[in-house]
């Protein structure tokens, strides 16, 4: 389903869990930086937690090392205080740039200019009729029903979701942290996304729900058709820009 008013060209280079380029018109996006080899343990602490710090480890190497990436120009950091989200080589990449992130993930970069700390629907809009276009990276969430307010905003032409059903133990028990298929699922069809990549569902130990299980929830969720696969270190075009006349 092409979308009619958004004419930039977009792809899109998943490296790992949600470690993904996305190229807009040759301006390069980088979400969620993790570049640790398979095999890292990374300490995770939290107040949550019932058993206290755990370590998480991750199983799959990066398509990219940091030594290959394309000129960056900027980074979308959903948050900073998960280590499969951002790793110490990932921190490496946010001196000197461009960040943007959560009001508290800038409070805790702090002294780096370059990160910036946006507000809950703090945007800037480019108007083109109807509902602007906008790109959303879900970053880690499970669904919740404040979501729908986003169809009432914006017309959602790509997403890019963290999926995998990531369990941690919290002190009241399971607690479930990104999104599995269903939820996906629901959340495509409530804002009328046109397309969805699916990412964060592989190489960590606390992910519960991967590629097959998750195809099958898209097919028996009707959405299968909206949903765009990638592959790990190779860029996918997934807007190619509007035909000319087309409306």
């Amino acid at each position: 389903m092409p979308s009619n008013s958004f004419q930039s060209k977009v792809s899109i280079t998943h490296l790992t869990t949600a470690t993904a380029i996305l190229s807009i018109d040759n301006v390069n996006f980088l979400t969620d930086p993790v570049f640790s080899p398979a095999g890292t343990e990374m300490r995770y602490e939290s107040k949550l937690l019932k058993d206290g710090p755990v370590l998480l480890q991750n199983s799959v190497h990066p398509a990219l090392g940091l030594e290959s990436l394309p000129p960056i120009d900027a980074v979308l950091l959903s948050h900073e205080n998960h280590a499969d989200n951002l790793d110490d080589l990932g921190r490496r990449l946010l001196d000197g740039r461009k960040v943007i992130t959560t009001m508290d993930g800038a409070k805790n970069l702090h002294p780096r200019p370059g990160v910036r700390g946006i507000r809950p629907w703090e945007t800037i809009p480019l108007e083109v009729g109807g509902l602007p276009n906008v790109i959303y990276f879900s970053g880690d969430t499970v669904y919740i029903e404040e979501i729908k307010e986003i169809r009432r905003k914006y017309h959602v032409c790509l997403a890019i979701l963290n999926l995998g059903k990531a369990i941690m133990f919290s002190q009241d028990g399971p607690l479930q942290i990104t999104l599995d298929g269903k939820q996906a699922s629901k959340l495509v069809k409530d804002l009328g996304i046109e397309k969805m990549v699916p990412i964060h569902f592989e190489g960590w130990k606390h992910f519960t729900q991967f590629g097959e299980e998750l195809t099958k929830d898209f097919k028996e969720e009707g959405i299968n058709d909206r949903v765009c696969w990638v592959t790990p270190g190779k860029p996918t075009t997934l807007i190619s820009g509007n035909v000319e006349g087309q409306h």
